[in-house]
């Protein structure tokens, strides 16, 4: 057991497993991929589910063209730590505070609801068959951190700090010093082993139902094919970082009422 809430996570998933009566290793996880399956697992609202099997025709309905917005200044950006990654939650604050003020950090969990209004647009356009279902019980009801910085307007020089923040993101499974994914969670990700999967209780927080590993297993085509390790691509993604249109949404989805930037 290396931290608490990856017992949570993955007892969380084995369950999942359970209820599911899929078995790792044995059941082929694209298989989920149906609307019975993500109605069984919970982790789908079910606007959700009838958007992803196309249920409602040429105008499906969309939480995401109905969600709540903020008007955001451009001083303030926002991740999300996912679950997965908490642990070094304490390192990648210090990563924002040494450049940016911190406005705010948060202890929540993601609901279905938000989950799906932050990422609709990837889950339907792309992931399809390989990974939506592993995506959601890695994400939500997990432990997770909102952060909430920005910098002054009169030290912005006319660039947001969302596109300020972005040479610091880095980019998943891509060692990088200095930014975020590149070098602390790219570090975190091989220290846990997430490139390989081999330690059972990883596999359960990161791929509960094989689907990355079987995509490696079958040399599907994607992003991934050119990393030196390929599964890091899905396993060291680490924080969601919306771009300056998508903070609009995203941060109405945690602080409705934009108290945590309105000290700025």
């Amino acid at each position: 057991m290396r931290y608490p809430h990856f017992s949570e996570i993955a007892e969380s998933n084995w369950a999942l497993l359970e209820k599911l009566n899929f078995t790792s290793g044995t059941d082929d996880p694209f298989m989920l991929d149906n609307p019975a399956s993500m109605r069984a697992s919970g982790l789908f609202p079910d606007v959700a589910i009838n958007r992803m099997s196309q249920q409602l025709g040429a105008t499906p309905e969309s939480i995401t063209e109905a969600a709540s917005k903020l008007d955001v200044p451009s001083s303030v950006g926002m991740i999300l730590i996912r679950p997965d990654m908490l642990q070094i939650a304490p390192a990648i604050e210090q990563f924002i505070a040494r450049r940016y003020e911190l406005f705010e950090v948060s202890d929540i969990r993601v609901t279905p609801e938000q989950y799906w209004t932050m990422y609709e647009h990837v889950i339907v356009s792309k992931e399809r068959i390989y990974s939506r279902l592993t995506r959601a019980a890695v994400y939500l009801s997990r432990p997770a951190r909102l952060m909430v910085f920005g910098r002054r307007e009169t030290e912005a020089d006319g660039i947001s700090a969302i596109d300020d923040f972005s040479k610091f993101k880095g980019k998943q499974g891509v060692e990088a010093s200095g930014t975020l994914r590149g070098e602390l969670i790219y570090n975190e990700a091989m220290q846990l082993g997430f490139h390989i999967l081999e330690d059972s209780e990883a596999a359960h927080v990161a791929d509960p139902f094989g689907s990355y590993r079987k995509m490696m297993r079958e040399g599907i085509d994607g992003p991934h094919r050119d990393l030196k390790h390929p599964l890091l691509f899905y396993t060291a993604v680490g924080i969601h970082s919306p771009d300056k249109d998508e903070i609009h949404r995203d941060l109405a989805l945690f602080d409705p009422q934009g108290s945590t930037f309105n000290k700025i």
